[in-house]
């Protein structure tokens, strides 16, 4: 829901001819190399903002994943 409130957003700025400036956060080997508690301690230690820590943060606690291979899934 969020990402199409950003994508309206940026849009109807695009239309009505104003600027507009992002920043897509690709954090996705991150998230794969990095245990996920320690991760916003290791962007706050490379200087990112705490508050993006915060988000990034809450967003990874409580998540689930479950990894499929070549038609074999790992448990959540």
């Amino acid at each position: 829901m969020y990402q199409q409130l950003v994508l309206e957003s940026v849009t109807s700025s695009v239309d009505a001819k104003e600027n507009v400036d992002t920043i897509y956060l690709d954090f996705a080997k991150a998230f794969n190399k990095v245990p996920h508690q320690h991760l916003p301690l290791k962007l706050r230690a490379h200087g990112t903002d705490s508050a993006v820590c915060d988000w990034i943060g809450a967003w990874l606690r409580d998540i689930w994943h479950k990894v499929r291979l070549k038609g074999s899934c790992s448990s959540w």
